[in-house]
């Protein structure tokens, strides 16, 4: 049985140009129907299935092509996500630990500081007996 299809159509399913079409339409190797202004192309079904089916086939192979890119794709950035959680609990370590650090440097300052009052304190008492003694022992 015959069937019609349009240009584009038969272009699409033969995987070749509109152009070549009509070339080979004007050579006289494809059979045509005018309707009208519209211009048809008269094939036999069984061969037009076939050409489907491997067009299908075709896209089938392209859909599962695309499919194994985004599955790695998405492996690929599910990997980078948890290097990047793992980077980030990391430095959260590093920065508990250096407020740890920096909590005790505060606190070893404060000792210092009290302790350098402590040390002037006992300094300025040092000083003033000296100078009571020297006061005494002058006269």
């Amino acid at each position: 049985m015959e069937k019609r299809i349009s240009i584009k159509d038969y272009a699409e399913i033969n995987k070749i140009s509109i152009p070549t079409v009509y070339k080979r339409i004007d050579k006289g190797f494809i059979k045509i129907e005018k309707e009208g202004r519209s211009v048809f192309i008269i094939v036999d079904d069984v061969e037009c299935e076939k050409k489907e089916e491997k067009k299908e086939s075709f896209e089938v192979e392209i859909l599962q092509e695309k499919i194994k890119h985004l599955e790695d794709t998405l492996k690929r950035e599910t990997e980078a996500r948890e290097r990047v959680e793992a980077d980030k609990r990391e430095l959260y370590k590093q920065l508990e630990q250096s407020n740890i650090l920096q909590l005790k440097a505060f606190e070893t300052v404060k000792q210092l500081e009290h302790k350098t009052e402590e040390i002037k304190d006992e300094l300025i008492k040092e000083k003033s007996k000296t100078w009571f003694q020297k006061l005494f022992n002058i006269n």
